[in-house]
């Protein structure tokens, strides 16, 4: 089945839609729900929430690493839900990228190995050395560091290398899962105001998950998780 990339869904140019979802990870645990929930192309959005209420769920969900048991989700003209677990991996490595809250770098591989992988999987023909040629200088980091491990680098660094690979195939949808909990308040303010500014010439929808509410003034839309989703036990709602 051939996938095509993320798509305007209608006039209103939806990107992320989420329907009548149900997760939860063991038959005894709470379940997580969330009615109805659109995202339109080329936002971006600051989704906040506690330790603990789904924001990361949520992220999960979205970029077909978890699977709903009940509804849809649909990013642009691809329903998630009826692919099957190849064609969403073929998915996401093409559409979707995504910045983990503890990056997922692989140590003992080179920076550029790592990027290359998101290249390998897409199965695109993007040239790795002269794409990131530009993006290197954008987010403030030196050619040679293509050639280290990333055992060798720092925090700061290692982030960076992280939006590298989630941005390296174009993908019209990022997701980032806390990327500044382990930074002090310069670097975080540092960082977000690189990520802000790589992503101005881009059309990339992107939502951004943080529990930190000084980053929201880095985003015009804000959203609390408690404003999409509950939590069920025993078919009681509580707020997230």
């Amino acid at each position: 089945m051939s996938i095509a990339k993320l798509q305007q869904a209608d006039n209103q140019a939806i990107a992320v839609k989420l329907s009548d979802i149900t997760y939860r990870y063991a038959n005894t645990a709470p379940t997580l729900y969330c009615e109805n929930w659109q995202v339109k192309t080329s936002e971006r959005i600051f989704l906040h929430g506690d330790s603990g209420s789904g924001k990361s769920t949520i992220l999960s969900l979205l970029s077909g690493i978890t699977k709903p048991n009940s509804g849809s989700i649909d990013i642009g003209t691809s329903n998630l839900s009826k692919l099957s677990a190849s064609q969403v991996d073929k998915f996401r490595a093409c559409n979707i990228g995504i910045v983990f809250q503890q990056f997922n770098l692989i140590p003992y591989l080179s920076v550029i190995k790592n990027i290359e992988l998101a290249v390998y999987f897409a199965k695109t023909s993007v040239n790795v050395r002269d794409s990131l040629a530009p993006m290197l200088d954008s987010v403030k980091l030196p050619t040679d560091i293509l050639n280290k491990q990333v055992a060798q680098l720092s925090v700061g660094q290692k982030q960076r290398v992280a939006i590298l690979r989630a941005l390296i195939n174009s993908p019209d949808l990022l997701l980032i899962d806390e990327p500044t909990s382990a930074l002090d308040a310069n670097a975080r303010d540092g960082f977000m105001q690189m990520l802000m500014s790589m992503e101005q010439t881009r059309d990339t929808t992107m939502i951004f998950v943080s529990h930190d509410q000084s980053l929201r003034q880095y985003f015009t839309q804000h959203i609390a998780v408690s404003d999409i989703c509950q939590w069920r036990t025993n078919s009681k709602e509580s707020a997230c």
